[in-house]
C-alpha cells in the first residue's frame, strides 16, 4: 500500500516466494495473509530501480473458542 491505497497483489508460490515488480520508489506497507495464520504487516523502503528482499515470519492463528449445545444441532436431525 502507498497513500492508503493497494498498489499490487500477488500469490506466493510454493517456496512462499513472491515478486512485486513495476513499482517505483517510496515508502510501501507490505500485508500478508495466509489460512491459519495471523496477518503480519511491514513497512518497506524502495529505492529507485533497487532490489528489495523482505522476509515475513507469520504466526499460527490463536484458535477461537466456540461455545453451544451440541445436544440442539442433533435433535434437529432426529
Amino acid at each position: 500500500m502507498q497513500d492508503g491505497e493497494a498498489v499490487d497483489a500477488v500469490d506466493t508460490d510454493a517456496d512462499g516466494a513472491y515478486r512485486i515488480t513495476d513499482i517505483g520508489a517510496g515508502e510501501y506497507g507490505l500485508s500478508v495473509t495466509a489460512p491459519g495464520c495471523e496477518p503480519a504487516a511491514s513497512l518497506l523502503e524502495v529505492a529507485e530501480e533497487d532490489d528489495v528482499r523482505h522476509d515475513v515470519e507469520l504466526s499460527p492463528a490463536t484458535p477461537v473458542a466456540e461455545s453451544g449445545r451440541a445436544d440442539d444441532a442433533m435433535s434437529r436431525l432426529r
